[in-house]
């Protein structure tokens, strides 16, 4: 399959491939030495293929379950840590759709980046959630005390981390 210009392998077919060596070497009986161990250079990117989705869910959960349970345990109020979750897991879901619609691989760099946009998700909606539930007043009331108190300082903290990330695009490394 090539992907802008350069050929890159299939990752089901590369999977499919190595595991059909295996089951070959596997079946084969009689060697000397005892059995036949197929390796080449390609399977260590191949073993990645195998298990990276499941190992992205795995993470992502495992993520998404913590900020739950520590929300719960440090903003003390049931509802609002459940909204809090809900924009961390908006923004996961969001991301999982920019990355398809983008035609961008799900491998160990992306699942990386993954679980820290979740950190980098709930660090801001965490702390809006828990100034509101500071304040006194009506609902409307403590959204303005809110966004007075702390509102400026997430955006402050969202566009140094945009203006950083912003820095990378410059690299030349697949990675950034």
């Amino acid at each position: 399959k090539e992907v802008a210009g350069q050929s890159t392998p299939d990752a089901d077919r590369a999977v499919d491939a190595m595991d059909g060596m295996r089951k070959v070497c596997d079946s084969q009986t009689g060697l000397p030495g005892g059995k036949c161990v197929p390796y080449a250079r390609d399977f260590l990117t191949w073993e990645t293929f195998k298990i990276i989705k499941q190992e992205m869910f795995v993470s992502t959960g495992l993520c998404l379950a913590a900020v739950l349970v520590i929300t719960m345990a440090l903003i003390a109020h049931p509802l609002t840590s459940l909204l809090v979750f809900a924009c961390v897991l908006m923004t996961i879901v969001d991301i999982l759709g920019c990355m398809h619609m983008w035609g961008l691989a799900i491998d160990s760099v992306s699942v990386i980046q993954l679980v820290i946009a979740v950190g980098l998700s709930v660090d801001y909606s965490a702390h809006i959630g828990h100034n509101f539930m500071l304040q006194t007043g009506t609902r409307e009331e403590r959204v303005v005390k809110t966004l007075g108190d702390i509102g400026s300082a997430v955006l402050c903290g969202a566009i140094s981390t945009f203006l950083g990330v912003m820095l990378l695009v410059l690299s030349k490394s697949y990675v950034f």
